[in-house]
């Protein structure tokens, strides 16, 4: 049995619904793991208890188990949940293959037999066959992401909800090209819906088309042109699914409201705090407005007059605002007396006083022109005195975030020198030499974000019906999708179906009052049923039944979905986004319950939900994730589970399944009482024990506090037990995440997207989970490995220029630590790449004292690949590390190494795509020659270049040109590709065959050149060949700056890996280095700034700029949408670091120092110095030091380095930016365990006089002089004589209906209809009739029900009644195959075809009719088959061309032709001699298209045996595979079971009679089909040019 501590065990309970929050490192994936298994065999658990059985698969092929099958258990028998009963969801794909890799190996260890007979005994497990049944029921199992589950679980609905069947997935190329074409379609509509084409109707199918496109043209108007506008429609498309999420937050049904919108505003802001500094700046303000007026003939001698400052002040102190909202408008218009620039970044009431300024004078004199008499300067002392009161309030650190909101509440507010303007904005504003601002109020903010809003479903409307176009889907359609069939909002497929009525659309769209409920449902139902009235026959009648019918068919196959999961276990919740907990929630609300069964007790949440994160570990927002929810949906789940505990007495009877002050360990939950001795000796068995008391506690440190025990009975379980990280290295990093998370760092107090500190501890041999254990348990040992110190070490660049110039010889190498050229990433990274290699190596390190002496620090050698370097931004430092690493010799690898097209290697290949669609382009054509696909040089390529003239076709000059050489022959073959059409096998060849693998040799360079040919081939696929589409798509992916494809390369084994902090997550190494962690750009909003769109799940915000120039709209919304996404930032900032330092399992080096005049110096007799930072939103490494600083200044250690002189002497948190002198080796002592410390000593290294290694000094142009001599050395090299080889036959697949029979049947329809694409008045096709009646055959064909010998499958002989003639049948396939409207007669003509059918020869054999002597024993339809022959002809010689002339490699004589299909009906009977036979019969409707048209179809049914014996000739190719494809299936079965193959037939739908084929006619046939392939497979096998 798994030895699991007691919060594990806790998480185990099956009884409850339970969240976990699960540290770094502590073991979550097992604990998943054993709870899935426990769901797996666990007879009683919440599940079963309260949930009925979903329908189950039948019990696997006893041939498919190898274990003795007598005690294979029924699937319908088995007592606990079965794999597909339990969806198990995670956050990558990675990520799920290695849980249900797993999940495989810990079933595969359970074992029969009583418990501790052997380790992983478990007596629930009846057989080895029922453990094989439960791996292989684990391979159809919902585990995946969440993405894959919704895409799978709306598959078998697409269909209902208007969706295409065979849509992909959207690749990266065709994201980025889409988008563009999305955006340039939103443009190209006219703004009159009037004058809209057909192809505009089809883009934009919506009734709030006017609506889209008067809010397109305000927004024009808004953001002053398309160019800046593009930016913000970029951005409403890529965060569509977080506007939505707002978007439910500021409306009121589908209009936008002001007052939510203050309200959200609002909503950050502390309410008590709001109160309080209220209180205190109307207090302070009314005593300042007693003082001027008690002493108005001195501050305003004439009284001041209407208007000013005063009088504003004066005017405010009377009012009394009961509402928080105009509490907060009130200290606005007090800020905005205090400042003299209104929203400039002055001090509030400068010097104490009143401001004045041209526009909004104050209203009394200064200071200086109040006098100097005695009274004058009592009233000046009390009016600086109450003023500072005011200031103070007004700049307390307790009110800052007050303050900030209320400043931007400035901008609704009505005070001198503050205009507002309408929306949308007027083209220009009368300001000439004004100083006003300008703003909008929040209702002019409101119409902004609904046209914003507007604009946005717009462009997914346009992109919605493109992807429909082209076939694709992307994960937010079906997020989309699943949000529709579970009902999250009304159908799409509902609203454009013209019978819904608008107000139960509005009722469907608003969603359920909580995402697990129906009311919604049930309100939209309750509203049609109020309009359906039985006496009445109008449409709306009508239109109201059917829209009630279809309503409770969807909700109906919501309840059944819900019916097939009774547990959910979420791990990574904490990254979840808010819409995909709401799907998920849809999945958890009532299931439908079947005759028979009893009913659920009422909950909220009938499935066992279990989800498992960790706040701390939130990192992707860039994903939509909100870690706020897993807090939400937590406090949710713990009051769910106090109802249940109180309200469903099945979990409390007796035997209970939960008590109060305990949780039950399901892994008891079998009836044997015995055990080994050695399992109860182990803790005093408390492993075995059968319940878990909830304040149990794993070791005598160990303490619960009363929150945490209330936390565990109400389902939360916090596990903290590390088993990952050294112990002293995980008590060194607690400090630091106490100061790091603490609440002074949360500038948005009411913000729920801040994580909170958590101690983790190593697990010890001393812990009663663990007493007792043999030594040689593997367990122990690894307890063991976790005790110790571990390895704390900084790389702390110092910069200590060398002002000289550097020497002019360039064979002598710039030192990168002495030049003041050098910056901060090279510096870094060649430290990083010295340590590495140090490490690798096994060589000591030193450290340096500030007298100068050194100290060294030994170390054993480390893998490759136990070394992970970690960035927090790859810009600029992944590069200059694989340029260092390169040098060393060290092997690197970057995962995700940013956009693909931004690649040295992908730019060539792009460079010669460009050319080729552009031949005459001169920039194109010096693109590719000074690449290393040529590699000119400057003077011969301005030679070539002036030799050529304008419009010359540049490639086929630069062949001629370059001659009889190599590169000619090159050049040529681009030219000879390229004009065929022929660009993937051009790029191919290149790849093969230039010199650009040689220049880019890494690994990486040939995974990012195959990727790129990838796109690229992607591209000319959907733009149908056209590369001129192609270059102008690959330009466009060039230029987008937010990376159109990325670069994705697979890291080989051995090798440092460097990967960006987000990647990391879930991974570990025993050296992890955290490089450039100083990097400003983790700093600040530039992004937002940039795209000028802010985005979250609470608000968005476009910013307007409606005038050129200086002239700002100033957007209270933009500015709280920024102040609200730097914090979000700063706090996921935090969470990174977290996840970075907490992936180490021995070793943690950080790396990096401030730049600029605050970088660091080595300052003799001292130390290094540093400069501590003092900003709100500090970089990674500024977190580290201030929770040292922090930490040392709590302490009183006024010995400590990390504090400066005020900070010693200081009653206040430090905060302020000073400098500290560092001294390495008295750092390294001050951490030394043995001096009170715990354990983890810091080692501060700061130049590469610290590791032994050296750089290898040779300069790139000595490197360069070296290769060009060795180029020059090497021999000509020489043409290869080669012998081609005999090939083994290949595998060519091939479609049956590629082959024909050679006729020249001129009347055929079937060949007409080819070229035909419609006739019968533009109704039906040829092709469209047949597949319709194939359909209805496929579906409709009815079957007696026979028991025959030899036995057939069950599904051949199952009995069903024919539906052939079922009118709603037709009507269901006719609208499947979407073939449009048909008039009533067309579909009366369809209907007497199918009646030929059913009259005719099928119809009568299959209701049971002996004809010609043969009875139905069984029939199938549809019958997949994949029929291989061997053919021989005349070698082929292949060859592969080369620079050097083609090279001969193969002969090809053999191959084997796959053909691949459907057999329309297979026909099993017994012939008058009693033998059992099989026949193929295919359905033809050939010729029956007249028959529809005619006046009288019976002309039609007798055509003649001519036409017969033409229509078998015709199709006598594809009977003949079927045939052949028959005749090998039956020689596969045992002889017992083989029938007679007859020959095959056609049935003709226009009279229903079956044509056999005779005997000699099939034998030509078969010979003609073996003719045909012959051919076919040479023509497959041609060696092409």
């Amino acid at each position: 049995m798994i030895r699991l501590n007691s919060g594990q065990r806790l998480a185990l309970n099956l009884d409850a619904h339970i969240a976990v929050d699960a540290g770094a490192g502590t073991g979550k994936t097992n604990t998943i793991v054993e709870r899935v298994i426990q769901h797996y065999l666990s007879r009683r658990q919440r599940a079963t208890e309260i949930l009925p059985m979903p329908e189950r698969p039948r019990r696997i092929s006893l041939g498919r188990v190898r274990n003795d099958t007598n005690e294979l258990t029924d699937p319908s028998e088995w007592e606990g949940l079965l794999p597909g009963e339990v969806v198990l969801l995670t956050f990558t794909n990675l990520a799920a293959e290695e849980m249900k890799g797993r999940l495989r190996d810990r079933i595969k260890q359970l074992s029969t037999g009583s418990l501790g007979s052997t380790p992983e005994a478990d007596p629930r497990l009846r057989s080895e066959a029922d453990k094989e049944q439960l791996m292989m029921l684990l391979e159809d199992a919902p585990i995946g992401t969440i993405d894959s589950f919704f895409t799978r679980l709306i598959k078998p609905h697409l269909a209902s909800l208007g969706e295409l069947m065979d849509a992909e997935i959207v690749t990266d190329a065709e994201r980025g090209t889409l988008e563009m074409d999305t955006i340039d379609a939103f443009w190209s509509l006219p703004s009159n819906p009037n004058r809209f084409t057909y192809l505009d109707s089809e883009l934009l199918q919506t009734d709030q088309t006017k609506r889209i496109l008067e809010s397109r043209d305000r927004l024009i108007k808004t953001y002053s042109g398309r160019n800046r506008l593009n930016k913000i429609l970029r951005g409403l498309m890529s965060n569509s699914i977080l506007v939505e999420e707002a978007t439910r937050n500021l409306t009121v049904g589908d209009s936008f409201s002001a007052s939510l919108l203050t309200k959200v505003m609002l909503s950050s802001v502390c309410l008590p705090k709001l109160e309080q500094a209220f209180t205190d700046l109307q207090s302070d303000s009314r005593e300042t407005v007693d003082i001027l007026k008690n002493y108005r003939h001195i501050f305003s001698k004439s009284g001041w007059n209407e208007g000013t400052r005063v009088d504003f002040l004066d005017t405010l102190t009377s009012q009394n605002p009961e509402s928080y909202e105009d509490k907060i408008y009130w200290i606005s218009k007090l800020l905005a007396i205090s400042k003299k620039s209104l929203f400039g970044d002055g001090t509030t009431f400068p010097r104490d006083s009143i401001p004045t300024s041209e526009t909004w004078p104050s209203g009394v004199l200064t200071y200086t022109g109040m006098g100097s008499s005695k009274e004058a300067k009592l009233a000046k002392k009390k009016l600086q005195y109450s003023i500072s009161k005011i200031k103070r309030t007004l700049s307390s650190n307790d009110n800052t975030h007050i303050m900030e909101v209320a400043k931007i509440f400035m901008s609704y507010i009505e005070v001198p020198g503050l205009t507002h303007v309408p929306y949308p904005p007027p083209s220009r504003v009368n300001a000439e030499g004004s100083k006003d601002s300008f703003s909008l109020d929040p209702r002019s903010e409101s119409k902004h974000l609904q046209d914003l809003s507007t604009a946005m479903i717009g462009l997914l409307e346009i992109s919605r019906n493109l992807k429909f176009r082209r076939k694709l889907r992307d994960f937010d359609d079906v997020s989309r999708l699943a949000g529709e069939l579970l009902f999250l909002r009304c159908p799409r497929v509902c609203k454009i179906s013209h019978f819904y009525p608008q107000k139960v659309i509005e009722i469907l769209d608003s969603g359920p009052s909580e995402p697990w409920l129906d009311d919604h449902i049930e309100k939209a139902i309750y509203e049609l049923q109020k309009s359906i009235d039985p006496r009445s026959s109008d449409n709306p009648q009508q239109n109201a039944e059917r829209a009630y019918s279809d309503l409770n068919k969807r909700w109906a196959t919501l309840k059944s979905i819900r019916r097939r999961f009774r547990a959910f276990i979420i791990d990574e919740a904490q990254d979840n986004s808010p819409l995909q907990w709401r799907l998920l929630a849809r999945l958890w609300g009532p299931r439908e319950i079947k005759i028979g069964e009893k009913n659920i007790p009422e909950t909220p949440w009938q499935p066992t939900i279990c989800y498992v994160g960790d706040v701390k570990q939130s990192i992707y927002a860039f994903r939509h994730a909100e870690a706020s929810r897993f807090r939400e949906f937590t406090n949710h789940l713990r009051s769910i589970n106090d109802w249940e505990f109180r309200n469903i007495s099945a979990l409390t009877h007796e035997p209970p399944l939960r008590t109060k002050e305990m949780s039950r360990d399901p892994r008891h939950d079998h009836n044997s009482p015995f055990t080994t001795a050695s399992n109860m000796r182990i803790a005093s068995g408390r492993d075995l024990e059968p319940w878990v008391r909830f304040d149990q506690v794993d070791s005598v440190d160990e303490t619960l506090i009363e929150s945490d025990i209330i936390a565990r009975k109400e389902g939360l379980i916090r596990l903290d037990v590390n088993f990952r990280t050294k112990s002293g290295l995980l008590k060194e990093m607690n400090t630091w995440w106490r100061e790091i998370f603490s609440e002074k760092h949360r500038t948005i107090p009411e913000g729920g997207w801040y994580a909170d500190a958590q101690d983790l501890r190593s697990p010890s041999p001393n812990d009663f989970t663990y007493g007792e254990m043999e030594s040689t348990d593997p367990a122990l040992d690894k307890i063991e490995q976790l005790q110790g110190e571990g390895h704390l070490e900084w790389i702390c660049p110092v910069m200590n220029p060398d002002f000289s110039d550097p020497s002019h010889d360039l064979s002598i190498h710039m030192n990168p630590f002495a030049s003041s050229l050098s910056d901060r990433i090279n510096k870094n990274a060649r430290l990083i790449a010295l340590r590495v290699k140090a490490l690798m190596d096994g060589t000591p390190i030193k450290i340096k004292g500030a007298n100068g002496e050194w100290k060294v620090i030994e170390s054993d050698p480390v893998e490759p690949d136990e070394i992970m370097i970690l960035m927090a931004t790859r810009t600029g430092i992944r590069d200059a590390l694989l340029r260092e690493f390169r040098q060393l010799e060290v092997p690197a690898h970057a995962d995700l190494e940013g956009d693909l097209f931004d690649q040295p290697v992908a730019k060539a290949i792009e460079a010669l795509v460009q050319l080729c669609a552009r031949p005459n382009s001169r920039h194109h054509l010096a693109w590719v020659a000074r690449s290393p696909l040529m590699g000119m040089a400057d003077d011969e390529l301005d030679d070539f270049l002036t030799s050529t003239h304008q419009d010359q076709n540049l490639l086929k000059s630069l062949s001629e040109y370059l001659g009889d050489t190599p590169l000619g022959s090159l050049a040529d073959r681009w030219l000879d590709l390229s004009q065929s059409d022929r660009i993937v096998q051009m790029l191919e060849e290149t790849l093969d065959h230039s010199d650009l693998l040689i220049a880019y040799p890494d690994d990486s360079d040939r995974q990012n050149a195959e990727r790129t040919v990838m796109v690229i081939k992607e591209i000319l696929d959907r733009e149908d060949g056209s590369l001129l589409a192609v270059a102008d798509a690959l330009r466009s992916l060039r230029e987008d700056n937010r990376g159109g494809v990325r670069s994705i390369t697979k890291p080989p084994s051995d090798t440092v890996r460097l990967m960006s902090i987000h990647k990391s997550k879930g991974l570990e190494a025993k050296v992890v280095i955290l490089a450039d962690l100083f990097s400003e750009r983790q700093v600040g909003n530039k992004h937002q700034s940039q795209m000028r769109f802010g985005v979250s799940s609470d608000i968005f915000s476009g910013n307007p700029k409606p005038w050129g120039g200086n002239r700002a709209l100033r957007s209270g919304v933009w500015n709280y949408s920024s102040l609200i996404n730097k914090s979000r930032r700063d706090a996921e900032n935090r969470r990174l670091l977290y996840v970075a330092a907490t992936r180490a399992r021995d070793s943690l080096i950080i790396v990096g120092a401030p730049d600029g005049d605050k970088a660091s110096e080595w300052i003799n007799d001292q130390g290094v110095s540093f400069t501590h930072d003092s900003r709100k939103y500090p970089p990674l490494g500024h977190m580290v030091t201030n929770s040292k600083r922090h930490l040392d200044w709590v302490n009183r250690n006024h010995d400590s380095q990390w504090l400066t002189s005020d900070d010693k002497n200081s009653t206040e948190v430090p905060f302020q930016r000073g400098t500290i002198v560092l001294d390495p080796i008295s750092l390294h002592a001050e951490h030394d365990g043995t001096k009170g410390g715990n354990g983890t000593k810091l080692v501060l290294l700061h130049s590469h006089e610290c590791m032994s290694q050296s750089v290898n000094n040779a300069t790139p142009y000595v490197r360069m002089k070296k290769a060009l001599q060795a180029i020059s050395l090497s021999p000509d090299r020489e043409k290869l004589d080669f012998s081609p080889v005999e090939s083994p036959p290949r595998y060519i697949r091939i479609a049956p209906s590629s082959l024909h029979f050679p006729t020249d049947d001129s009347n055929s329809e079937i060949l007409q209809g080819r070229e035909q694409k419609r006739n019968l008045n533009e109704t039906l096709s040829p092709a469209e009739l047949g597949t319709i009646v194939h359909r209805i055959v496929e579906v409709g064909v009815g079957n007696c029900g026979t028991d025959p010998t030899p036995p057939l499958p069950h599904t051949w002989t199952t009995g069903r009644p024919s539906r052939l003639n079922d009118r709603t049948l037709l009507n269901t396939v006719l609208k499947e195959t979407g073939v449009g409207p048909m008039t009533e007669s067309k579909v009366e003509a369809i209907s007497e075809l199918i009646k030929n059918i059913e009259d005719g020869y099928l119809g009568r054999i299959t209701r049971g009719e002996t004809v010609n002597g043969h009875t139905l024993q069984g029939l199938r339809t549809e019958l997949p088959f994949l029929l291989s022959k061997k053919v021989e002809f005349e070698p082929l010689v292949h060859g592969l061309w080369t620079p050097d002339g083609r090279r001969a490699t193969t002969l090809e004589s053999r191959a084997v032709v796959q053909m691949e299909g459907f057999i329309d009906i297979v026909i099993c009977t017994q012939d008058s001699e009693g033998r059992p036979t099989i026949r193929a019969v295919d359905i033809k409707t050939d010729s029956t298209m007249r028959m529809l048209s005619a006046e009288d179809p019976s002309d039609f049914h007798n055509p003649g045996p001519d036409f017969e014996d033409r229509m078998l000739l015709r199709h006598g190719i594809q009977l003949a595979i079927y045939h052949n494809a028959l005749e090998a299936m039956n020689e596969q079965l045992p002889i017992e079971a083989r029938r007679l193959v007859l020959s095959p037939a056609i049935i003709w739908a226009g009279n229903g009679r079956m044509l056999e084929y005779p005997i000699e006619v099939l034998q030509n046939l078969n010979l003609t089909l073996e003719s045909i392939l012959v051919e076919t497979a040479r023509e497959h096998l041609a060696p092409s040019s």
